[in-house]
């Protein structure tokens, strides 16, 4: 099996840029129609309808931003994109007026060849990680 390394993918790109900014529809948009989203405080969501569900709720916090920390992505002989790293989500605390809250995580994603998302799991960093 041939295996390179590769820049983030653009779409990967368009998500981190997308979260605080567009739509549940427009986030759900980015993945294949059946596609499965392995989120940390949910349950699993397969299909495009259930991840998009799944955005209506976690867009629902003030200024939310997500920053891709650090990443590696490889490509398959197959055209098959899987990224893996960390990433920061921001936003207002709810309970803080004026406060930001930050939320460590780890991803991975896995691309199609036509760049679509098909996989998708995301989990918290554990407090006791350094």
């Amino acid at each position: 099996m041939k295996i390179r390394t590769i820049e983030v993918p653009e779409k990967i790109l368009a998500w981190q840029n997308a979260i605080g900014k567009s739509t549940a529809e427009e986030m759900a948009n980015l993945y294949a129609e059946d596609a499965v989203l392995i989120p940390t405080f949910d349950n699993i969501m397969k299909g495009r309808k259930m991840i998009e569900g799944y955005f209506k709720k976690f867009l629902d916090k003030k200024n939310m931003k997500c920053r891709i920390t650090d990443s590696q992505t490889i490509m398959l002989d197959s055209q098959y994109n899987v990224s893996n790293g960390y990433y920061v989500f921001s936003f207002d605390d709810a309970e803080e007026p004026g406060e930001k809250e930050a939320v460590f995580a780890r991803f991975t994603y896995v691309l199609n060849p036509q760049g679509e998302i098909i996989t998708h799991h995301s989990s918290e960093e554990p407090d006791d990680v350094d």
